[in-house]
């Protein structure tokens, strides 16, 4: 949230407009009147379709484009001048269309760059948008204002579409209407379409910072964050007071772990915007990362961020993303439940935020909270989740990172767990797009077996290599293989290579569910075989789950007749082999 916000009332150019409302009125009577004398039905009154064709004065245009100039500079002076500006027009023409389009746009960018509340801009934005169209319902201003409220306000993915569509249609020149359509597709996952769209936007509007800083977002979550931080770094270097373009590295840099960048981008972004309760807080994260490092920072970040949620200034959404990063996963969940609970705007975000996605996506209750949202919100992929439905499902049930990579080179998608490996710092990393290493010669070496992989000349062969971090003490262990034609048309395309990455510091483990679910065991019986795996002798497991050896003697029976082991070392190597994945 920014800055403050004025009062929905006309503040300057106030004796102008006096000056014109006192005698448009006799002017829109006269002109009016030889309308009806055309026009009216039996009632004499004007049917909606034809109000807008009354000619608005010339001072109520004056004052419309005044506020189209100010909006497009979309900071927190500017925004309040074009809410003036679009008041001071509707004072004297209340039936002017676009000026009702624009005080709803106006309402969509102050709840992003002052304090105005979701919860107060939507409501405006919709009944403002919704009046411009009963007056004009070809207006394609009004109708994607009315898409952007439909998505981010309740949530209705199919209804924004629709408006959206209906935007383009009717003002396929209007950069605005596929710019912030591209927004929509990129929260969708359909990354490639909401590039077409905001480079069609940027091809109408060659000079928008506002357009080149969401197109650095849209590059990151298309997988490409290389191109991201240069396109963002580009903005700021020639429109260093736009918000947005700080916001979003700041955002990046957050999730990278990039720390004293990320406190750099916020102090900017709190400053740029007016706000001292987040100057104050950006201080105290200061502080505690001098002090404590990235783990002191995110707990100075969260305790502020909480106490600004219980009092209306914060979502309890964004609280949830900084538990989550923190690695609280209960406290996540429980403000993820708050944000459902209020149907917070963001809410919807659920089912793409990547630090949510991999860190959370494991556990039931979170799977609950996104089947709230997904009949209205997108169920697919990820930013780097180009798979959807039940394949998607499949491969995020692997406790390795799996990659695919197209014939190009290109990431089309990756599995939760190599969405983690991808967003820590160090090892693997996306360049442009492809998978490559922190490390020049684990890159090279990288993209030499990813090349022989998806070699299209017959000569396709797989390889393995280890890549070293400097927060492990094990290596990743990383094997690429070409997928076999068979497999590559499952997954639609072919020639593509499999890449699997093993986290060999965190150890083997096997979720409990997954286990009961791969061989018809109890929940007693899964976690007596989850202990005996994890080192623990059949005596030690009876005495820390207060079990008699009699009673842990027969569940152990019942396991080896359930997975068909005769003895416990046979049980130990089927469940090493559960945990693996053959990639022959």
């Amino acid at each position: 949230m920014g800055g403050q916000y004025r009062a929905v009332t006309l503040q300057d150019d106030e004796s102008a407009a006096r000056w014109a409302a006192e005698r448009a009125p006799a002017v829109r009577r006269r002109i009016g009147a030889r309308l009806r004398d055309d026009f009216a039905g039996p009632s004499g009154h004007l049917p909606a379709s034809t109000r807008r064709r009354l000619p608005t004065p010339l001072a109520a245009q004056a004052f419309y484009a005044k506020g189209v100039k100010a909006w497009a500079e979309r900071t927190e002076p500017s925004l309040n001048r074009a809410l003036d500006a679009f008041n001071a027009a509707l004072r004297i023409d209340p039936d002017y269309a676009e000026a009702l389009a624009g005080l709803a746009n106006t309402f969509i960018l102050l709840r992003e760059f002052t304090l105005m509340p979701d919860a107060q801009a939507y409501p405006l934005a919709a009944d403002a948008a919704r009046r411009a169209l009963s007056i004009d319902e070809h207006l394609p201003q009004a109708h994607a204002a009315l898409a952007f409220v439909e998505y981010w306000g309740l949530w209705d993915a199919a209804a924004a579409e629709r408006e959206f569509e209906r935007a383009i249609a009717l003002g396929p020149g209007w950069a605005t209407g596929r710019h912030w359509y591209a927004t929509f597709l990129s929260a969708r996952g359909r990354s490639e379409q909401a590039l077409t769209q905001i480079e069609q936007a940027m091809r109408i509007d060659v000079s928008s910072p506002a357009m080149q800083a969401d197109r650095g977002l849209l590059l990151f979550h298309a997988g490409r964050p290389d191109e991201a931080m240069a396109a963002l770094q580009r903005v700021v270097a020639t429109n260093p007071g736009l918000v947005s373009p700080h916001r979003y590295l700041a955002d990046l840099h957050l999730i990278a772990g990039r720390d004293e960048d990320y406190l750099r981008e916020a102090r900017l972004v709190a400053g740029l915007v007016n706000d001292p309760v987040q100057l104050s807080a950006i201080s105290d994260a200061e502080a505690a990362y001098r002090v404590a490092g990235r783990k002191g920072m995110l707990a100075a970040l969260v305790a502020d961020r909480t106490e600004r949620a219980r009092s209306g200034a914060a979502s309890a959404f964004s609280v949830a993303q900084l538990c989550a990063m923190a690695g609280d996963a209960a406290a996540a969940l429980v403000w993820l439940q708050k944000s459902l609970d209020k149907r917070e705007a963001d809410f919807v975000q659920i089912v793409f935020d990547p630090v949510l996605r991999s860190s959370l996506s494991h556990a039931p209750a979170f799977k609950a909270l996104v089947a709230q949202v997904a009949p209205v919100a997108h169920q697919g992929p990820a930013p780097t989740r180009g798979l959807g439905g039940e394949l998607a499902e499949v491969l995020d049930r692997s406790l390795h990172g799996l990659i695919l990579l197209g014939p190009d080179g290109r990431l089309r998608h990756a599995n939760l767990a190599a969405e983690r490996m991808l967003a820590e710092s160090g090892g693997l990393r996306l360049a442009d797009g492809r998978l490559s290493a922190e490390r020049a010669e684990d890159a090279k070496r990288l993209q030499g077996l990813i090349e022989r992989a998806g070699s299209a000349d017959g000569g396709r062969s797989g390889g393995s290599m280890g890549l070293q971090t400097p927060s492990r003490q094990l290596p990743l262990s990383v094997t690429i293989v070409p997928m076999k034609s068979g497999r590559a048309e499952a997954l639609g395309t072919d020639h593509s290579v499999l890449v699997c990455v093993t986290d060999l510091d965190a150890g083997v483990a096997l979720p409990e569910q997954q286990l009961r679910e791969l061989f018809g065991l109890t929940p007693a019986e899964a976690r007596l075989a989850l202990a005996l795996f994890e080192g623990s002798t059949p005596a030690e497991a009876a005495a820390d789950f207060g079990l008699s050896p009699h009673t842990v003697r027969a569940q152990l029976a019942r396991i080896f007749e359930k997975t068909g082991a005769n003895r416990q070392s046979g049980l130990m190597r089927l469940m090493m082999s559960a945990v693996g994945m053959y990639l022959a």
